[in-house]
């Protein structure tokens, strides 16, 4: 009997994280390793395209995302000075954010912080939510929605009235009303 291999985006991040490491140390593009480290964490077809799809892009871009993160970082500090895993977990978030825009910023930044303490360094979670904390208001995901519009969810907010509160004096017609219409139980002292 065969057994089902897991749909997970979170495992397919991992194997990303692992090509993206294997090529930053060795050199090699991220496509070789990716089938290995997908087997490995026995991933399905759609979340080894996923892994794949990631891995690739941060590869592809990992010139412009050093530009993109780089300016975040403390002062004096470089992405050479950052250690491997760390570095790696900021490229995949970084085209993450950049490159798949049906993905919540939210998810990206979560998932990137949970594999930073997960494989990191030992302060790799903290640092990677502070850097990709400081730079998502300054990409195209700033005011993200799914539907691609820019957030709504504030705008209703804020031209939404104040509830008001009114008080209602005890043995009125009204507060009659309001027990009658309530679930709640007076109970008597005594």
């Amino acid at each position: 009997m065969a057994t089902a291999k897991p749909t997970s985006r979170r495992a397919a991040r991992e194997a990303a994280l692992r090509a993206i490491y294997s090529s930053i140390i060795g050199g090699d593009e991220p496509s070789k390793m990716i089938d290995d480290y997908a087997a490995d964490l026995s991933l399905d077809a759609a979340s080894k395209g996923f892994a794949k799809a990631l891995a690739d892009a941060a590869w592809d871009q990992r010139k412009d995302l050093e530009r993109t993160v780089e300016p975040y970082l403390k002062e004096g500090w470089t992405l050479k000075r950052i250690a491997v895993v760390d570095r790696a977990v900021l490229a995949l978030a970084a085209a993450e954010l950049e490159s798949f825009p049906d993905i919540s910023p939210s998810v990206t930044i979560s998932e990137a912080v949970r594999i930073a303490r997960k494989y990191g360094s030992v302060e790799g979670s903290r640092f990677v939510n502070g850097v990709l904390g400081s730079l998502l208001p300054n990409t195209d995901k700033a005011n993200w929605s799914p539907t691609g519009d820019s957030d709504p969810v504030f705008e209703k907010e804020e031209s939404q009235p104040e509830p008001r509160e009114e008080m209602i004096e005890e043995g009125t017609p009204e507060h009659d009303e309001v027990l009658k219409a309530s679930t709640w139980v007076i109970k008597s002292e005594g």
